[in-house]
């Protein structure tokens, strides 16, 4: 800081500490710089000045003139009075900070680093008048203390900001009468307003920085303000809120030369007539496909036609609201189709959402009955009168034509809910014609066709599933069901979108950005893809360039929507200057809706300024279920069309000059957060509900890698635990609404007005609050993990007992990690190996097999889930690496346990040993692949001799050994060296990293294994059902025809045969594994409906 007081012989001791008190007081709290809004990404060029030049109308100079007297100071305060007003009204801001030289310094040199801050505090009702009197007292303040620059106090409040620019003034506004402007080309600012006293008439030089501003955006910026200043003296009574500064050519361009979206669409019409008409025209076409299952228009209808007589069997009306409760799956669209031809409308729940939420929405709703394929759901469970089983055979018994239930375009077709502000959500309801004029408008925006391929990759309570549902299904093209645990693994999901040449993908950004890292790995790679259409979140284009230049024929599509427009409200086909862009741009309205950008009083802004997105049109939905007076504020009149009604959306947007939208984010407190929309204070609201919690502010901030987390500010009356917070709250709250960050705070900052100023609350610390004890890691590779961990997690330190998720992480972190992982130890680790122990402790033991040093113990538990007990039998390699994915998919349905190959000869009594040991009650469910189907068998009868039950045996392409294979020592040590070139014991070996104890212990283990084989030959038979699951035709299949019609001479239960996924060796590997894990879910509730 310059020494002020050696400056001036007449500056007191006194006088400096008062005037450093002036200035500190007078820029207390948050400050920022008043300007006007960039248009440009800075790029470091140099000498970019530009001056724009006005001349004022000879009738405002003379207003200027009579209404200041003549004085040149009076003169200043009205044209910075001007200035002020015009940012006020385009940052919709009160509290304006604009910066002015000293009108009295020793030396001209001082002009360009000494600039005195005008600040001033306004209201909407104050008239033109008021305003200019406090900025006329603003601005003699300023001249008793002209000592201090802006720049010299920011440093004293905020001695941490090293960013020179963050101590620039934004605006700055000179009168030439009253400063000396000589050398105005030295003050560093975006905008400076020189204003000219020619005598006879005013100038304006408008200063700016042509790396921030493009021309056209400075001539508004003049003519806006010159209009202010006329409307402004000719009534200067009137509220600056009521000052107009548009011109009504420019109000018609913004209500509708940028609305041309007129269009018809089949009023008339309803989703299950346009669904119905696409069943007469591709009857035989696939609908549906999930995994190996497969349903064709008319199999589709007619399911959905018995679903919808069972629900009207029920006393399901028309106008009633059905719940639905299923896992993604060809059911799904079963029930959602034949809710709608029931006349009544769907109320989607996702499985995974906590009890609580679901019993509200059920409760909230009112919902008439609740569709699942959940086997515990019941009536008490969920409060709701009737529940409809997936798996009620009675579903079968009814007829399968279509209906002749009369239901109105303007009937509910569904509602979704949505987080909502009082701590629970809220119901939105969509009617059949929001649906209709949707895909079918007279101007369709895009050539969709039957042969599309489409997929379903979003939850279903996610209303971007909407688009995905019925883009596919009323057009007639195919609609892949993509089940949850396909979707979270991108790597399989890519072999989806490659094996079905699906066309037409939806996504939103983040979840497309993780797609591309995968789908790069892979030169080989051939997509079909025409469009990917980008929803749910912003989209930032540049991210899109490796895509791009490797599939230059997709035509990407940037989509803005809300569940309350249905679904999608703009359109925006990317182009090549979009991909050098870091903004949003969403584009133009769709065809049958309108959208205006308004401030705070519903006034239109002008080009290049934001404020809120209202829509209006025919797709805004009939409102809040049960929420009046929320409707009525966020549903209202439209003041341009007559009739009309819009929805204020919360979303901020500026209209660019070309007619698009550029996305700037939410303007209350409402979120994206992994495509969801949140309101932050239902998050906040629950937390205000744990007893500790005195005060809660939830915020979004982004991490480094432009991803929004959920930040949690609280005042508590103890020392809060993140980790017990967080558990708390995902009692009532879904995954995706927790906070990343806990930070506890003595109290809330807050503004000037006494509300909280959410932009002083502190940014997290890379630090974690938990009680748990921290646990340093032991070896290298833990080491490692840890580094990597705080590396994604953004926090420290972590510890080898840490829970990834308790710490804040999430399936796209993980799936970061996990990447990170691969690339930085050469480990691939299987994504959900992190839900059954997410700790570096558990990933390290996995990873490396330390479980193989453990000789004593054969038997691992897999997972920990529910009441059906599996116990899985290895392959011929001696181990249950295969096993752990599939119990990782099947969490939810059975605990899993492995063994490995027992070498000791009495292995027989010793896996029915340990079994017991586990689990002293069955029945037990047995898995085997491959010679792990043989083992199963011969363990089965074991325990049945002993009295124990076994129900089911599951086989995998399972080879039926009746007789002993007789081999010389020569012949048997070949074909054991045969086996050992087999594929999946390759793979082992491999993973052994080179561990020279780990190899011989897998060559051991495995040769054992062999020759144990080789010399089997089953005798006798069990009472267990078998379950036979047969490879793909291949000559290296290990059963052969003649092993199906033998493994059922086997059982005195029932045998059931099944056609699996993938050839012999590769049927638990990549693509296969999901697919073949869905069929063993589906053998589990077969034996779960047997049971009941």
């Amino acid at each position: 800081m310059r020494d002020t007081l050696s400056q001036s012989d007449t500056m007191t001791t006194g006088k400096w500490q008062e005037e450093q008190q002036y200035w500190l007081d007078k820029l207390q709290g948050n400050v920022v710089a008043s300007g006007f809004l960039e248009d440009l990404i800075r790029t470091g060029k140099e000498n970019t000045r530009c001056v724009y030049k006005a001349i004022f109308p000879t009738e405002l100079s003379e207003k200027v003139r009579a209404t200041s007297n003549g004085s040149p100071f009076g003169m200043y305060v009205l044209l910075v009075s001007g200035v002020k007003l015009l940012l006020s009204h385009y940052t919709g801001s009160e509290d304006i900070l604009v910066g002015m030289p000293p009108f009295h310094l020793k030396s001209r040199e001082e002009t360009a680093n000494h600039l005195l801050a005008l600040r001033t505090v306004g209201t909407k009702k104050d008239s033109f008048a008021e305003w200019a009197g406090k900025i006329k007292q603003t601005v003699m303040e300023a001249d008793q203390h002209p000592n201090l620059s802006f720049a010299e106090i920011v440093r004293m409040l905020h001695p941490e900001i090293d960013d020179s620019s963050q101590l620039n003034m934004q605006t700055v506004v000179l009168l030439d009468s009253v400063h000396d402007v000589k050398e105005i080309d030295t003050i560093q600012t975006n905008t400076l307003f020189l204003f000219r006293d020619r005598g006879n008439s005013l100038e304006l030089e408008l200063h700016y920085d042509s790396e921030c501003y493009l021309e056209g955006t400075i001539q508004r910026i003049i003519q806006h303000m010159l209009r202010l200043l006329q409307q402004a003296l000719s009534n200067p009574i009137q509220s600056s809120q009521e000052i107009e500064f548009l011109s009504e050519q420019e109000k018609h361009q913004l209500v509708f030369g940028f609305n041309q979206t007129q269009s018809g669409f089949p009023q008339d019409k309803t989703i299950v007539q346009l669904f119905e008409e696409q069943v007469k025209r591709h009857s035989a076409r696939e609908a549906l496909v999930c995994d190996e299952q497969r349903m064709t228009y008319e199999e589709l209808n007619k399911r959905a036609n018995q679903v919808a007589r069972a629900l009207i069997d029920r006393q399901v009306q028309p106008t009633d609201i059905v719940g639905i409760m299923v896992e993604r799956s060809l059911e799904m669209i079963v029930g959602i189709l034949g809710i709608l031809k029931a006349g009544a409308a769907y109320l989607p729940i996702d499985p995974i959402y906590p009890q609580d939420r679901i019993t509200y929405m059920l409760e909230d709703s009112g919902a008439k009955l609740l569709l699942t394929d959940r086997h515990e759901a019941t009536a008490s469970t969920y409060s709701v009168g009737t529940i409809l089983p997936f798996y009620d055979e009675t579903l079968q018994t009814y007829a399968s034509e279509n209906l002749s239930v009369e239901i109105s375009p303007q009937a509910l077709a569904y509602i979704i809910y949505t987080s909502g502000t009082t701590g629970h959500p809220k119901g939105v309801m969509i009617e059949h014609r929001h649906v209709v004029r949707l895909f079918v408008p007279d101007t369709p925006l895009f050539s969709f066709t039957h042969q599309d391929v489409w997929t379903l990759f979003h939850s279903f309570s996610f209303d971007f599933s909407v688009w995905e549902i019925f883009g596919a299904l009323l057009f007639g093209a195919k609609l892949v069901v993509v089940p949850k645990l396909v979707a979270q693994d991108t790597k399989v999901f890519l072999q989806v979108l490659q094996r079905e040449q699906v066309t037409i993908l939806n996504q939103t950004p983040t979840a497309f950005y993780q797609l591309i890292n995968e789908e790069l790995k892979s030169a080989d790679q051939k997509l079909y893809l025409r469009y990917v259409i980008f929803g749910g979140e912003a989209l930032t284009p540049r991210q899109l360039q490796p895509w791009q230049a490797k599939y230059p024929q997709t035509k990407l599509i940037n989509m803005y929507g809300i569940t309350e427009i249905t679904v999608h409200a703009t359109f925006r086909e990317l182009t090549e200057e979009d991909f050098h862009q870091h903004a949003s741009n969403i584009g133009q309205p769709i065809p049958t809706l309108s959208i205006y950008v308004l401030d705070q009083d519903r006034k239109l802004l002008p080009i290049g300024v934001p404020g809120e997105m209202y829509v209006s049109g025919a797709g805004v939905a009939r409102g809040y279920l049960n929420r009046r007076e929320l409707t009525q504020e966020r549903f209202i009149e439209n003041p341009y069309i007559t009739g009309e009604r819009m929805y204020k959306t919360g979303d901020l947007a500026r209209w660019l000059a070309d007619g698009t939208l550029e996305y700037r984010g939410r303007l209350d407190h409402q979120v994206k957060i992994r495509g969801h929309r949140i309101e932050l204070g239902e998050i906040e609201g629950q937390l205000l509900l744990l007893g500790f919690v005195q005060e809660a502010v939830v915020v979004a901030r982004q991490n480094k890698d432009g991803i929004n987390e959920l930040c949690a500010y609280l005042v508590a009356t103890e020392d809060i635990d993140d980790i017990d917070v967080r558990k708390a709250l995902s009692v009532s709250l879904p995954d995706y609404m927790l906070p990343t960050y806990f930070i506890q705070i003595e109290k809330m900052p807050l503004t000037p007005n006494g509300k909280i100023d959410r932009k002083a609350l502190p940014k997290p610390e890379n630090s974690l609050r938990s009680k748990q004890e921290y646990v340093a890691p032991r070896t290298s590779l833990e080491a490692s993990l840890v580094s990597i961990w705080e590396d994604v997690l953004e926090s420290k330190p972590i510890g080898i007992k840490d829970n990834f998720f308790e710490l804040g992480g999430y399936s796209l972190k993980m799936l970061k990690m996990i990447n990170q992982v691969a690339q930085e130890l050469n480990v691939e680790i299987p994504l959900k190996l992190l839900y059954e122990n997410p700790t570096i402790e558990y990933m390290a033991e996995r990873a490396f097999a330390v479980y193989m040093e453990e000789s004593n113990h054969h038997m691992t538990l897999l997972n920990r889930a529910g009441d059906l007990k599996v116990i899985c039998f290895p392959p011929i390699n001696g181990f249950i690496f295969i096993y752990k994915r599939i119990a990782e998919l099947l969490a939810q349905e059975a605990t899993f346990y492995g063994f490995e190959y027992i070498e000791q000869e009495n292995r027989i009594e010793l896996y029915v040993q340990q079994i017991l040991d586990a689990e002293a009650e069955g029945p037990y469910i047995f898995l085997g692949y491959s010679a792990g189907g043989n083992l199963a068998f011969e363990v089965a009868k074991a325990m049945e001799e002993k009295g124990h039950t076994v129900s089911d045996i599951i086989m995998f392409d399972t080879y039926m050994k009746t007789e002993q294979m007789k081999m010389t020592p020569e012949e048997q040590e070949d074909e054991i060296e045969r086996f050992l070139q087999l594929e999946n014991i390759r793979e082992i070996l491999d993973f052994s990293h080179g561990d020279e104890v780990v190899k011989e212990r897998v060559l051991k283990k495995t040769r054992a294994y062999v020759a144990y084989f080789l010399q089997l030959a089953h005798v006798g038979h069990v009472h267990a059902d078998i379950h036979f699951v047969q490879a793909e035709p291949d000559e290296a299949n290990i059963a052969q025809p003649a092993d199906l019609q033998m493994w059922g001479k086997f059982t005195k239960g029932a045998y059931r045969e099944y056609q699996g996924a993938g050839m012999h060796y590769s049927m638990f590997n990549g693509d296969f594994l999901p697919r073949n894990a869905t069929l063993i879910q589906h053998i589990l509730h077969q034996m779960k409906r047997k049971d009941r």
